[in-house]
């Protein structure tokens, strides 16, 4: 494997980032019961991935709750039963 060449993709949502205890470059992603490992140049670049993929992931979360409040306005009612349109 080449150093810098892509070897997949990790989902960010429902993600909790971790800060791994062996050294100061290293930290953990878990999501959907597996953890990735990833490891840093240096502490200071550690922690600019860490605020980045959790600025991602609260983003991307205040998104998806912004957009199901906006569908959720937009239903109609037809013989007592809601039909939810997903926007």
């Amino acid at each position: 494997m080449m150093r810098g060449s892509r070897r997949g993709c990790v989902r960010l949502r429902g993600a909790v980032i971790g800060i791994d205890d062996e050294d100061d470059s290293t930290f953990t992603i878990t999501v959907d019961q597996k953890t990735f490992h990833f490891q840093a140049r240096d502490a200071d670049e550690r922690e600019k991935w860490i605020h980045a993929l959790e600025d991602t992931i609260l983003r991307h979360t205040l998104q998806l709750q912004a957009s199901f409040t906006f569908a959720l306005t937009f239903f109609t009612s037809q013989n007592n039963k809601v039909q939810w349109y997903d926007c």
